[in-house]
């Protein structure tokens, strides 16, 4: 995983078939750190969810990125949409999966 100080929503992936997922997060967030867990998870098994590069940005090193989603962490995108925020549950879960899985 990386953490740059650029928007990773900006940031294109020129590996085909390679979705992009970044998460937004920042150091001693709990939910943060299930919401890595669960993402590393699905990474591991690209053959089921498709292969993806996971990026980690800490919120805290863009003021634009902090302003955006310091109430809302972890957030999650695939692709550079926005596909799940907070606790992540079940449907959450899924909705990541659904992501990965789209064209």
């Amino acid at each position: 995983m990386s953490t740059s100080a650029h928007n990773a929503q900006d940031v294109v992936v020129e590996h085909v078939g390679v979705k992009h997922v970044v998460l937004y997060a920042k150091p001693g967030c709990h939910l943060c750190d299930v919401a890595r867990d669960i993402l590393e998870d699905l990474a591991a098994e690209p053959e089921r969810y498709g292969a993806f590069v996971l990026d980690e940005q800490d919120i805290r090193r863009e003021p634009a990125l902090f302003e955006r989603y310091r109430w809302r962490i972890p957030v999650v995108t695939v692709a550079g949409h926005e596909v799940a925020e907070g606790q992540l549950g079940d449907e959450d879960v899924q909705a990541v999966i659904a992501a990965l899985a789209a064209e």
